[in-house]
């Protein structure tokens, strides 16, 4: 996003890349995380993450420009691969719990409390809902309405599904198939 790249290191730095020569263009040490294990989301002049911390799974946001915190350190459900729609930034955690925070602010829209936290979680929106699978869960995925966080339903799946449109495509033991997501 704005011509930067970002990535995370493991030991709770996110970088600005420079696309052209990879030369850093800031670097950020998030105050209270010791772990980045998924990759960031970067839209609108914010920079999305999820990370492990003391206190348990962390969300939040660093201007793009600088590096500079926005808001964070909001104990979230899971440290997975978080997604974004609009302004919604949508954070899982496993069997199956799953959040819809703000991306400007942070604050929580809704909630849905699964049986546990964790990481490996693979997010992915499309035909307004969010698609959660979980390596602690393979073989399972679960569905959740964008606007209210209800369960929709759930898929049988070893990965996150690709969403276009209104047809979900999947990966079985037998191939990949497709089908509409509604």
């Amino acid at each position: 996003d704005a011509g930067r790249l970002f990535v995370v290191g493991y030991d709770g730095i996110v970088y600005a890349l420079a696309p052209r020569d990879g030369s850093v263009l800031w670097h950020s040490s998030l105050p209270t995380a010791y772990s980045l294990a998924s990759a960031p989301v970067a839209a609108g002049g914010r920079v999305l993450y999820t990370a492990g911390s003391n206190g348990g799974p962390t969300v939040g946001a660093l201007d793009e420009a600088d590096g500079h915190l926005l808001w964070g350190d909001l104990v979230s459900l899971g440290s997975g691969t978080p997604a974004l729609d609009g302004d919604r930034l949508y954070v899982a955690g496993g069997s199956p719990s799953a959040d819809a925070l703000s991306a400007g602010t942070g604050a929580v829209l809704w909630d849905h409390p699964g049986g546990s936290s964790g990481s490996g979680v693979l997010t992915a929106v499309g035909a307004g809902r969010l698609w959660l699978w979980t390596e602690s869960s393979p073989g399972a995925g679960w569905i959740f309405d964008l606007a209210t966080g209800a369960s929709a339903g759930s898929f049988p799946s070893p990965t996150t599904p690709a969403i276009d449109a209104n047809v979900v495509a999947m990966r079985s033991a037998s191939g990949v198939w497709a089908q509409d997501a509604n």
